[in-house]
């Protein structure tokens, strides 16, 4: 595995052990030359270990900027990811908020795995129609071992599954009641709304009042983080680790 051009994870530095007042400028050139060794051993190793254990160490995601977006009139590329609300507690309430609501003020970016649905956002999702004049972005950034200090990479799914209620409790469901038809309204709410709105099912001869099935922001949370390849950052994410912005159309 070959070392990235633009490693964005923790680095050791060798300076930072040496008082000030020994220093001299050869001796800082000498420094500056160490750190560069260790640098490369570290991430040399890093990457074979990899290799032997078969451990991905070095991770792309992407991230959609539809026109008149934040990042599209923000160069990510000098400034880094950082999100709106970074002093709030990240919470599994908020990050359900933030993926199934559509939360602004939030301690987490949404990154995705998938070029494709960074595609869709950055064409779809902002206040114009991208064209070759006036483009839509896609960033790709990279994010390798030792993760950046100041950066923490959730994945919704994990962070949600441990509060789902056992099938025995006494807390209401998370799952839905309707039928198989009405996942397609929570993955497309806009194309099929109707999904949404129908009747759920209810067994012969029964009295219910008719009505929509079951819909928690649990299940909501689970299905569009899956749709999107979703995954949260916490934190920022480095400049250094965005690597390009594609212009899109």
């Amino acid at each position: 595995m070959a070392v990235s051009k633009r490693l964005c994870g923790q680095v050791i530095r060798s300076n930072s052990i040496i008082p000030e007042y020994k220093r001299t400028p050869k001796f800082d050139r000498f420094l500056l030359l160490t750190d560069t060794v260790l640098f490369v051993i570290i991430n040399l190793k890093s990457n074979i270990l990899a290799e032997e254990s078969g451990i991905l160490i070095v991770a792309i995601f992407y991230r959609g900027a539809g026109i008149g977006t934040y990042w599209h009139t923000h160069d990510a590329r000098q400034t880094g990811f950082i999100a709106h609300a970074p002093q709030m507690q990240a919470t599994v309430d908020q990050l359900m908020l933030h993926i199934a609501r559509g939360t602004v003020n939030s301690p987490f970016i949404s990154l995705t795995r998938s070029y494709g649905i960074a595609l869709n956002y950055a064409n779809f999702f902002g206040t114009e129609v991208p064209t070759r004049e006036y483009p839509a972005y896609v960033y790709e950034i990279e994010v390798n071992e030792p993760i950046p200090p100041e950066l923490k990479l959730l994945d919704p799914i994990k962070e949600v599954a441990p509060i789902l209620p056992q099938p025995l409790g006494i807390h209401p469901p998370y799952q839905h009641d309707g039928g198989p038809a009405f996942l397609l309204g929570i993955v497309d709410p806009i194309n099929m709304r109707k999904f949404l709105t129908q009747h759920a099912p209810q067994p012969p001869a029964s009295a219910g009042t008719p009505r929509t099935p079951n819909l928690t922001i649990a299940l909501e949370t689970l299905v569009r983080t899956l749709r999107d390849a979703e995954i949260l950052a916490e934190g920022k994410i480095p400049e250094n680790c965005v690597n390009h912005r594609f212009e899109v159309y």
